[in-house]
Protein backbone atom coordinates (compact mmCIF):
# COMPACT_ATOMS: atom_id res chain seq x y z
CA UNK A 1 0.00 0.00 0.00
CA UNK A 2 2.70 2.49 1.01
CA UNK A 3 4.79 1.59 -2.06
CA UNK A 4 1.85 2.30 -4.35
CA UNK A 5 1.05 5.55 -2.57
CA UNK A 6 4.63 6.78 -2.92
CA UNK A 7 4.62 5.89 -6.62
CA UNK A 8 1.41 7.91 -7.10
CA UNK A 9 2.77 10.77 -4.99
CA UNK A 10 5.95 11.02 -7.09
CA UNK A 11 3.91 11.16 -10.30
CA UNK A 12 1.72 13.94 -8.88
CA UNK A 13 4.52 15.96 -7.28
CA UNK A 14 7.15 15.64 -10.01
CA UNK A 15 5.24 15.14 -13.26
CA UNK A 16 1.98 16.95 -12.52
CA UNK A 17 -0.31 13.93 -12.90
CA UNK A 18 -3.87 14.17 -11.69
CA UNK A 19 -3.93 11.98 -8.53
CA UNK A 20 -6.57 9.64 -9.96
CA UNK A 21 -4.80 9.28 -13.31
CA UNK A 22 -1.95 7.56 -11.48
CA UNK A 23 -4.16 4.53 -10.90
CA UNK A 24 -3.08 3.06 -14.24
CA UNK A 25 0.56 3.24 -13.17
CA UNK A 26 0.09 1.97 -9.61
CA UNK A 27 -2.09 -0.95 -10.71
CA UNK A 28 0.40 -2.02 -13.37
CA UNK A 29 3.42 -1.51 -11.10
CA UNK A 30 1.93 -3.45 -8.17
CA UNK A 31 0.72 -6.17 -10.55
CA UNK A 32 4.30 -6.75 -11.73
CA UNK A 33 5.73 -6.57 -8.21
CA UNK A 34 3.16 -9.04 -6.92
CA UNK A 35 3.86 -11.47 -9.75
CA UNK A 36 7.61 -11.24 -9.12
CA UNK A 37 7.28 -11.74 -5.36
CA UNK A 38 5.08 -14.81 -5.78
CA UNK A 39 7.14 -16.29 -8.62
CA UNK A 40 10.58 -15.73 -7.10
CA UNK A 41 9.90 -16.03 -3.37
CA UNK A 42 6.55 -17.41 -2.27
CA UNK A 43 6.21 -20.22 -4.82
CA UNK A 44 9.39 -21.74 -3.39
CA UNK A 45 7.74 -22.28 0.00
CA UNK A 46 4.09 -22.90 -0.90
CA UNK A 47 4.41 -26.51 0.27
CA UNK A 48 6.17 -25.50 3.49
CA UNK A 49 4.57 -24.72 6.84
CA UNK A 50 2.36 -21.69 7.37
CA UNK A 51 4.92 -20.27 9.80
CA UNK A 52 7.56 -20.03 7.04
CA UNK A 53 5.15 -18.15 4.79
CA UNK A 54 4.25 -15.73 7.56
CA UNK A 55 7.88 -15.10 8.44
CA UNK A 56 8.84 -14.53 4.81
CA UNK A 57 6.03 -12.07 4.13
CA UNK A 58 6.63 -10.31 7.46
CA UNK A 59 10.32 -9.96 6.62
CA UNK A 60 9.44 -8.65 3.17
CA UNK A 61 7.09 -6.04 4.64
CA UNK A 62 9.80 -4.88 7.08
CA UNK A 63 12.28 -4.64 4.19
CA UNK A 64 9.88 -2.55 2.08
CA UNK A 65 9.09 -0.26 5.01
CA UNK A 66 12.76 0.39 5.76
CA UNK A 67 13.57 0.84 2.07
CA UNK A 68 10.92 3.55 1.89
CA UNK A 69 12.36 5.14 5.06
CA UNK A 70 15.82 5.29 3.47
CA UNK A 71 14.60 6.64 0.13
CA UNK A 72 11.88 9.05 1.25
CA UNK A 73 12.70 9.67 4.96
CA UNK A 74 10.03 9.54 7.68
CA UNK A 75 8.74 13.02 6.79
CA UNK A 76 4.95 12.89 6.28
CA UNK A 77 3.73 13.95 2.85
CA UNK A 78 0.30 14.75 1.48
CA UNK A 79 -1.43 15.99 -1.65
CA UNK A 80 -4.58 18.02 -1.99
CA UNK A 81 -7.07 17.94 -4.81
CA UNK A 82 -7.54 21.30 -6.50
CA UNK A 83 -11.19 20.40 -7.10
CA UNK A 84 -12.13 18.94 -3.70
CA UNK A 85 -14.68 21.73 -3.24
CA UNK A 86 -17.07 23.03 -5.87
CA UNK A 87 -20.33 22.21 -7.60
CA UNK A 88 -21.64 20.59 -10.76
CA UNK A 89 -24.91 21.03 -12.61
CA UNK A 90 -26.45 17.90 -14.16
CA UNK A 91 -29.73 18.42 -16.00
CA UNK A 92 -30.83 21.18 -13.68
CA UNK A 93 -29.69 19.25 -10.59
CA UNK A 94 -27.02 21.10 -8.65
CA UNK A 95 -24.50 18.85 -6.93
CA UNK A 96 -21.99 20.44 -4.57
CA UNK A 97 -19.18 18.95 -2.55
CA UNK A 98 -18.38 18.24 0.21
CA UNK A 99 -21.71 16.43 0.26
CA UNK A 100 -24.02 16.87 3.22
CA UNK A 101 -26.83 14.48 4.15
CA UNK A 102 -28.65 14.13 7.46
CA UNK A 103 -25.94 16.11 9.23
CA UNK A 104 -23.10 13.95 7.87
CA UNK A 105 -20.40 15.32 5.59
CA UNK A 106 -18.66 13.31 2.86
CA UNK A 107 -15.72 14.88 1.07
CA UNK A 108 -15.19 14.32 -2.65
CA UNK A 109 -11.98 12.21 -2.24
CA UNK A 110 -13.64 9.87 0.25
CA UNK A 111 -16.72 9.56 -1.97
CA UNK A 112 -14.56 8.70 -4.98
CA UNK A 113 -12.67 6.14 -2.88
CA UNK A 114 -15.96 4.57 -1.77
CA UNK A 115 -17.35 4.34 -5.30
CA UNK A 116 -13.99 3.07 -6.59
CA UNK A 117 -13.91 0.35 -3.95
CA UNK A 118 -17.40 -0.80 -4.96
CA UNK A 119 -16.35 -0.95 -8.62
CA UNK A 120 -13.19 -2.91 -7.77
CA UNK A 121 -15.17 -5.36 -5.67
CA UNK A 122 -17.66 -5.83 -8.51
CA UNK A 123 -14.92 -6.45 -11.08
CA UNK A 124 -13.17 -8.90 -8.76
CA UNK A 125 -16.42 -10.77 -8.16
CA UNK A 126 -17.10 -11.08 -11.89
CA UNK A 127 -13.54 -12.26 -12.52
CA UNK A 128 -13.71 -14.93 -9.83
CA UNK A 129 -17.21 -16.16 -10.67
CA UNK A 130 -17.60 -15.65 -14.42
CA UNK A 131 -14.20 -16.36 -15.99
CA UNK A 132 -12.01 -19.42 -16.52
CA UNK A 133 -9.19 -17.75 -14.58
CA UNK A 134 -11.52 -17.16 -11.66
CA UNK A 135 -12.66 -20.77 -11.72
CA UNK A 136 -9.03 -21.92 -11.71
CA UNK A 137 -8.20 -19.62 -8.80
CA UNK A 138 -11.11 -20.93 -6.76
CA UNK A 139 -10.20 -24.53 -7.60
CA UNK A 140 -6.60 -24.05 -6.48
CA UNK A 141 -7.72 -22.28 -3.30
CA UNK A 142 -10.09 -25.13 -2.48
CA UNK A 143 -7.90 -28.10 -3.42
CA UNK A 144 -4.43 -27.48 -4.93
CA UNK A 145 -3.70 -31.18 -5.39
CA UNK A 146 -7.00 -31.83 -7.13
CA UNK A 147 -6.50 -28.78 -9.36
CA UNK A 148 -3.06 -30.05 -10.32
CA UNK A 149 -4.47 -33.47 -11.22
CA UNK A 150 -6.96 -31.96 -13.68
CA UNK A 151 -4.22 -30.00 -15.49
CA UNK A 152 -4.25 -26.60 -13.81
CA UNK A 153 -0.81 -24.99 -13.50
CA UNK A 154 -0.94 -24.40 -9.76
CA UNK A 155 2.25 -22.28 -9.38
CA UNK A 156 1.10 -20.05 -12.23
CA UNK A 157 -2.33 -19.60 -10.65
CA UNK A 158 -0.67 -18.72 -7.34
CA UNK A 159 1.33 -16.06 -9.17
CA UNK A 160 -1.68 -14.63 -10.99
CA UNK A 161 -3.83 -14.57 -7.85
CA UNK A 162 -1.16 -12.80 -5.81
CA UNK A 163 -0.55 -10.35 -8.66
CA UNK A 164 -4.27 -9.56 -8.82
CA UNK A 165 -4.28 -8.96 -5.09
CA UNK A 166 -1.37 -6.54 -5.23
CA UNK A 167 -2.93 -4.81 -8.26
CA UNK A 168 -6.04 -4.17 -6.17
CA UNK A 169 -3.79 -2.71 -3.47
CA UNK A 170 -2.25 -0.44 -6.11
CA UNK A 171 -5.71 0.85 -7.02
CA UNK A 172 -6.53 1.36 -3.34
CA UNK A 173 -3.29 3.30 -2.86
CA UNK A 174 -4.33 5.82 -5.50
CA UNK A 175 -7.87 6.10 -4.15
CA UNK A 176 -6.83 6.89 -0.56
CA UNK A 177 -3.82 9.11 -1.33
CA UNK A 178 -5.82 12.39 -1.58
CA UNK A 179 -7.06 12.16 2.01
CA UNK A 180 -4.35 10.27 3.91
CA UNK A 181 -0.99 11.43 5.20
CA UNK A 182 1.77 9.45 3.50
CA UNK A 183 4.59 7.88 5.50
CA UNK A 184 6.64 4.68 5.06
CA UNK A 185 4.55 3.10 7.83
CA UNK A 186 1.19 4.11 6.33
CA UNK A 187 0.52 0.55 5.19
CA UNK A 188 0.59 -0.71 8.77
CA UNK A 189 -2.69 1.10 9.39
CA UNK A 190 -4.49 -1.27 7.06
CA UNK A 191 -3.02 -4.58 8.27
CA UNK A 192 -5.29 -5.16 11.26
CA UNK A 193 -8.39 -3.75 9.58
CA UNK A 194 -7.86 -5.86 6.44
CA UNK A 195 -7.43 -9.00 8.55
CA UNK A 196 -10.60 -8.25 10.52
CA UNK A 197 -12.60 -7.49 7.36
CA UNK A 198 -11.58 -10.73 5.61
CA UNK A 199 -12.24 -12.94 8.63
CA UNK A 200 -15.49 -11.15 9.47
CA UNK A 201 -16.83 -11.44 5.92
CA UNK A 202 -15.75 -15.05 5.44
CA UNK A 203 -12.48 -16.33 4.03
CA UNK A 204 -12.46 -16.22 0.22
CA UNK A 205 -15.86 -14.50 -0.03
CA UNK A 206 -15.71 -11.24 -2.02
CA UNK A 207 -19.26 -10.16 -1.13
CA UNK A 208 -18.59 -11.05 2.50
CA UNK A 209 -15.44 -8.92 2.48
CA UNK A 210 -17.43 -6.01 1.02
CA UNK A 211 -20.14 -6.36 3.67
CA UNK A 212 -17.51 -6.76 6.37
CA UNK A 213 -15.67 -3.65 5.15
CA UNK A 214 -18.84 -1.56 5.23
CA UNK A 215 -19.70 -2.86 8.69
CA UNK A 216 -16.20 -2.16 10.01
CA UNK A 217 -16.25 1.36 8.56
CA UNK A 218 -19.58 2.13 10.23
CA UNK A 219 -18.39 0.56 13.47
CA UNK A 220 -15.26 2.75 13.47
CA UNK A 221 -17.29 5.92 13.08
CA UNK A 222 -19.91 4.96 15.65
CA UNK A 223 -17.16 3.78 18.01
CA UNK A 224 -15.50 7.18 17.78
CA UNK A 225 -18.74 8.76 19.00
CA UNK A 226 -19.55 6.20 21.72
CA UNK A 227 -15.96 5.94 22.98
CA UNK A 228 -14.58 9.44 22.29
CA UNK A 229 -11.53 9.00 24.52
CA UNK A 230 -10.51 5.65 23.03
CA UNK A 231 -9.18 4.48 19.69
CA UNK A 232 -11.93 3.97 17.13
CA UNK A 233 -10.54 0.45 16.71
CA UNK A 234 -11.92 -0.49 20.15
CA UNK A 235 -15.45 -0.93 18.79
CA UNK A 236 -14.02 -2.85 15.82
CA UNK A 237 -12.30 -5.36 18.10
CA UNK A 238 -15.45 -5.76 20.19
CA UNK A 239 -17.42 -6.54 17.03
CA UNK A 240 -14.67 -8.89 15.84
CA UNK A 241 -14.64 -10.90 19.08
CA UNK A 242 -18.42 -11.18 19.03
CA UNK A 243 -18.36 -12.36 15.41
CA UNK A 244 -15.73 -14.99 16.16
CA UNK A 245 -17.77 -16.24 19.08
CA UNK A 246 -21.19 -16.21 17.39
CA UNK A 247 -20.25 -16.96 13.78
CA UNK A 248 -16.62 -18.08 13.45
CA UNK A 249 -16.99 -18.96 9.75
CA UNK A 250 -17.76 -15.30 8.97
CA UNK A 251 -20.92 -13.43 8.09
CA UNK A 252 -21.26 -14.98 4.62
CA UNK A 253 -18.80 -17.83 4.96
CA UNK A 254 -19.72 -21.49 4.94
CA UNK A 255 -19.02 -23.70 7.91
CA UNK A 256 -16.50 -26.43 7.19
CA UNK A 257 -16.95 -29.95 8.44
Amino acid sequence: MAFGMYAAFMLVANLGFDPYATIFVTVGLLLLIGAAVQRLLLNRIMHESLEKKLLLTLGLSIFIENLLLVVFSPTPRAIRLTYDTGSLSLGGLEISWPFQAFGAVATLPRTIAFVGALILAGLLYVLLRRTKLGTAIRAVAENPRGADLVGINVPQIYMLAFALGTACVGAAATLVLPFLSLEPTTGDTFNIIAFVVVVLGGMGNVIGALVGGLLIGLTQQVGGVVFPDQSNLLAVFILFVLALYLRPEGLLGKARA
